[in-house]
């Protein structure tokens, strides 16, 4: 469906004699995937380019090291994941109730 920009702020340093500290901020992309009943939010693809808006892709779930990643099939049979950020449950539309017949009668 597209993707968000997050920033991942970062705090690094050296904790020797001079104490340096340094701060930064880390851009993720987080691509949002539709199914027929849930949405998906992930990232953290590694080398993976980039999904076009529209495009169909051939996924599964799968485990990994920090927790349940989506993995893709690319041409050739390869395979690259990503890292579930979030999930939600796409509610099925409820049909649009017919108006309720008028019984009153006008005199």
């Amino acid at each position: 469906m597209g993707y968000d920009i997050r920033r991942d702020p970062s705090v690094f340093g050296s904790s020797g004699a001079n104490g340096t500290v340094y701060t930064g901020t880390r851009k993720t992309k987080v691509y949002q995937l539709k199914t027929a009943n849930r949405l998906y939010k992930v990232d953290s693809c590694g080398d993976f380019a980039a999904f076009e808006v529209g495009q169909v892709v051939d996924f599964r779930l799968g485990p990994g090291i920090d927790g349940q990643r989506l993995y893709f099939r690319q041409d050739g049979g390869k395979e690259f994941n990503c890292k579930i950020d979030g999930v939600s449950t796409i509610e099925d539309p409820k049909p649009n109730a017919a108006p309720a017949a008028d019984s009153s009668t006008k005199q």
